[in-house]
């Protein structure tokens, strides 16, 4: 039998179809077609994923003259990866991802610091006192929504590039062999460039705090309107925010590949939870701001709202985690008290049982004596 016959074979005896079984490997359905109509034949790697997947020895797989399944002890089956609901990430796909993920860093950074200069431009245009008041407010928002346009289109692009490869960052999965090796070596060759950006950005960070607090002093020492000098603030801290945001998806690549970090399962399900409660609180903050702001026409002071919201974000996202995880805990602990009972009560039937073992044993020996 070929190896397209086999192939074939293992795949039915599963119920999967040849889109499943893509799935599973990291490959697309024309791969899966292909190798089972001979037009062409898995690489390595992928002999390897099939192996562990449908849990049968490379040989089987690769040498026409076997026939028969090879019969297995349990020490040499795959239990752990046949019976696996989850889907295997190939070396192949995991290049492909990580790939993918770089390339869509720095359109994503681009798209957040347009979304960070918005309001630079908004405060600017409304606390310019070169404008009428009837000119300042339509402009600034004006130009405020084109950038955030712009950005939320490079938002929408990259997602439906990388759309593909989100399980990849909200399921648990399986790995082929060298997987692991190849995204800790390229995690360790980020590492540098990554330190770098990291500090760079924290410096801008605080060079931006900086000039929030000496707004009034700076205004009244350069006669220049205090909303400028808030403007310029923002603008330092978008360029922090698009090191950051670069930085941040590139490093999560590769803990999304080696399940670890914040990408390990369980902070998977925690993640894909906790999504839509912080996008809520992020969308209340930003109208907070705006609607303090306008009502008060007190832009040198709001910005405090800014730096509150990040610790709020903070203390929010830590505290509905721990309340999930506790729920984790709480949902699989009935299981083991369950277990842990029925463990005590066969040990309590076989002590009882050993116990009448051995008074019966001591009645016959009296009995004989006598």
């Amino acid at each position: 039998m070929i190896l397209a016959d086999k192939i074939i074979q293992l795949r039915k005896q599963r119920d999967w179809s040849q889109e499943e079984l893509a799935q599973k490997i990291g490959v697309s359905r024309q791969t899966v077609s292909a190798w089972e109509t001979s037009q062409s034949s898995p690489e390595i790697s992928h002999i390897i994923a099939l192996s562990n997947l449908l849990g049968v020895s490379t040989d089987y797989l690769l040498r026409d003259d076997m026939e028969e399944l090879p019969p297995t002890d349990a020490g040499d089956s795959f239990p752990s990866l046949t019976h696996s609901t989850h889907r295997q990430l190939s070396l192949e796909g995991a290049n492909a991802f990580l790939a993918a993920k770089e390339n869509s860093a720095l359109p994503m950074a681009i798209g957040c610091m347009l979304c960070s200069l918005a309001i630079v431009v908004l405060i600017f245009f409304c606390t310019w006192s070169g404008l009428s008041e009837s000119t300042r407010g339509p402009l600034g928002f004006a130009l405020a929504a084109v950038l955030v346009a712009i950005g939320v289109s490079l938002f929408i692009i990259n997602h439906n590039r990388t759309k593909k490869w989100e399980w990849i960052e909200k399921e648990p999965f399986d790995t082929a062999y060298g997987v692991g090796g190849m995204a800790k070596q390229r995690r360790d060759a980020f590492q540098t460039s990554y330190t770098t950006n990291l500090v760079t950005s924290a410096v801008l960070l605080i060079a931006a705090i900086v000039l929030f607090a000496l707004t009034d002093l700076l205004a009244n020492s350069t006669k220049i309107d205090a909303g400028s000098f808030v403007a310029l603030g923002f603008a330092v801290a978008s360029i922090s925010v698009f090191l950051l945001t670069r930085n941040s998806i590139i490093n999560d690549s590769f803990h999304s590949v080696l399940q670890d970090g914040k990408r390990s399962p369980e902070d998977k399900m925690v993640t894909t939870r906790l999504e839509p409660i912080m996008s809520i609180y992020w969308m209340l903050m930003v109208f907070l701001y705006l609607l303090i702001s306008f009502t008060t026409d007190d832009w040198n002071t709001t910005w405090v709202i800014w730096p509150v919201a990040g610790v709020g974000s903070v203390l929010l996202s830590s505290i509905v985690a721990h309340v999930m995880r506790r729920k984790m805990v709480n949902t699989d602990q009935p299981a083991d008290t369950a277990d842990s009972a029925d463990a005590v009560d066969a040990a309590d039937t076989a002590d009882s049982a050993d116990a009448v073992d051995a008074a019966d044993t001591a009645d016959s020996a009296s009995a004989s004596s006598r």
